[in-house]
């Protein structure tokens, strides 16, 4: 069974000057420029609400190697997402497929190997936690919550659901035996639609795995109208600190001052 330390973070996202990074967002508020901003403000708040995450590595995953180098500047301990996360973050690049399953069942057997590899500890004792980077509610709790729900027993998988029906988390301890399931029963899902938690969960349990999702709901931010209902109802959240409101400041101004569609 594993040890509370003995987990890590992984966080999948862009460069926010990349041309793909949200795209819908970028279409939504009618300007490139604002959904830039308002993923970076989105990423600060994640790296500052897990920057307090104890004995854990965090690394960060790009989409791609020209994102890699913009991301490791930003992650620089004297620059914007290093001075959130408050310690330094290594940058990687995501294997390249264009399958998110596959990513994401690389992405735990790498960090489990480099945890293990850095910790002098079983790679298969490492519990593994994948999260997006565009839930700026997400926090050490939800990352704590994920990583004790995959420890329960050998073969859980924590997911960490969004209300559009898809996650925002998985969890798992990466024994080779439960990352081939994974991958396996990933191979089996549609991305990217009302369904996918729920396809995940079906063909986990179909492969032998645990799957739950006794978790938080989050928001992840796809849409203009998410942008702005995060921000908002984020801001009414009770004792916010004052760098997360910050950065829902920023997401609010950048619905706020988006451009009227040509249309």
């Amino acid at each position: 069974m594993s040890d509370a330390n003995d987990a890590t973070l992984v966080l999948f996202g862009r460069a926010p000057t990349s041309p793909k990074c949200k795209t819908r967002l970028a279409r939504g508020l009618n300007d490139r420029t604002l959904a830039s901003r308002a993923y970076d403000a989105m990423v600060r708040c994640i790296l500052w609400q897990t920057g307090n995450i104890n004995a854990t590595a965090t690394t960060f995953y790009c989409a791609s190697e020209d994102d890699r180098v913009a991301c490791a500047a930003l992650l620089r301990t004297d620059a914007a997402w290093g001075i959130a996360a408050r310690r330094e973050i290594p940058c990687e690049t995501q294997i390249q497929s264009s399958d998110v399953g596959t990513r994401v069942a690389d992405a735990f057997e790498r960090a489990s190997r480099k945890r293990a590899e850095s910790s002098a500890v079983d790679p298969e004792s490492v519990v593994v936690c994948v999260a997006g980077t565009d839930v700026p509610m997400f926090s050490a709790r939800h990352f704590e919550r994920a990583r004790d729900l995959a420890m329960v027993e050998d073969g859980a998988v924590a997911f960490g659901p969004c209300g559009d029906g898809g996650f925002y988390c998985v969890a798992v301890r990466a024994t080779k035996s439960n990352i081939d399931a994974l991958r396996a029963a990933f191979g089996d899902v549609p991305w990217s639609t009302s369904r996918t938690l729920e396809s995940c969960v079906e063909a986990c349990r179909a492969r032998g795995l645990r799957p739950t999702t006794d978790m938080e709901t989050l928001a992840d931010v796809d849409e203009a109208s998410d942008l702005a209902r995060v921000a908002r109802e984020s801001l009414e959240t009770p004792n916010l600190d004052e760098y997360s409101r910050e950065c829902f400041d920023i997401m609010r101004a950048c619905v706020k001052y988006s451009k009227p569609s040509d249309s």
